[in-house]
């Protein structure tokens, strides 16, 4: 059996198991070569603010 980082995910911080550390290399990367994100800001903002309204709902019930 091949070795491979999937066997030791417990070895990766909780950022890279999140999938925060790709996402911050892929921005840094748009700002210096100038493209756009896979992502648009407004699109994360939007997303966020339905999961925090998800959220605030379930804990009022």
């Amino acid at each position: 059996m091949a070795w491979s980082s999937a066997r030791f995910a417990g070895w990766q911080t909780t950022l890279e198991q999140r999938g925060f550390v790709g996402c911050a290399r892929h921005f840094i990367e748009c700002v210096q070569n100038q493209t756009v994100p896979e992502t648009a800001g407004e699109q994360a903002l939007l997303a966020q603010r339905i999961v925090e309204k998800l959220w605030r709902d379930a804990i009022s019930e």
